[in-house]
């Protein structure tokens, strides 16, 4: 980033969901605020989507285990196309490219967000970009799911929540790995 880009882009605003408190969304606003600037090792992405995962509920009513100084603009992961680089290699590649992406700062509910370059995962032209935006938090989460299934040497799986897309996900690796015991929940 050159020396003036920190003042052109802090002039510059953009729109983001924001919560004022902790609760179901109710002092939830749509505010412009200044643009981020990203710092050495980040970047700034024009976000284009990100989804509305349960973890993303729990956090907006407090629920998360993770609470952001208010007002904070929700969301967890996301897509888009990097904009900007604060420097550094990695960040400085990324300039351009299309990316999925997680933040554990501000949010993602934004046209506008900064996240490390080593959150963010090239993805291909072929991969539109709300399919993109979904593509971190629940395959994440059925990993670590699996990683504990195999620590533990579970002999039986229960999804409450198996009609989901994580627990679809998790569904379909128990069977890859061959769980017999996985139990499918169904809605229906």
């Amino acid at each position: 980033m050159s020396a003036e880009e920190p003042v052109i882009l802090a002039s510059k605003l953009m729109k983001a969901a924001v919560i004022h408190a902790y609760d179901d969304a109710q002092t939830y606003k749509v505010e412009e605020r200044p643009l981020p600037i990203p710092g050495f090792g980040q970047v700034l992405i024009k976000v284009a989507a990100s989804p509305i995962n349960p973890s993303d509920i729990a956090f907006i009513r407090g629920n998360y285990g993770v609470k952001r100084n208010l007002p904070t603009i929700p969301g967890f992961e996301g897509s888009g196309t990097v904009a900007a680089s604060g420097g550094g290699l990695l960040a400085w590649r990324l300039v351009g490219k299309r990316v999925a992406f997680f933040t554990i700062g501000e949010g993602t509910w934004a046209e506008y967000a900064v996240v490390s370059a080593t959150a963010c995962v090239p993805i291909p032209d072929d991969l539109d970009l709300d399919t993109a935006a979904c593509s971190l938090v629940n395959p994440l989460t059925v990993l670590v799911f699996m990683d504990w299934i195999r620590e533990r040497n579970a002999k039986a799986v229960i999804s409450s929540a198996a009609a989901s897309q994580v627990g679809k996900m998790l569904f379909r690796m128990c069977v890859k790995e061959k769980n017999p015991n996985h139990q499918h929940c169904s809605t229906r």
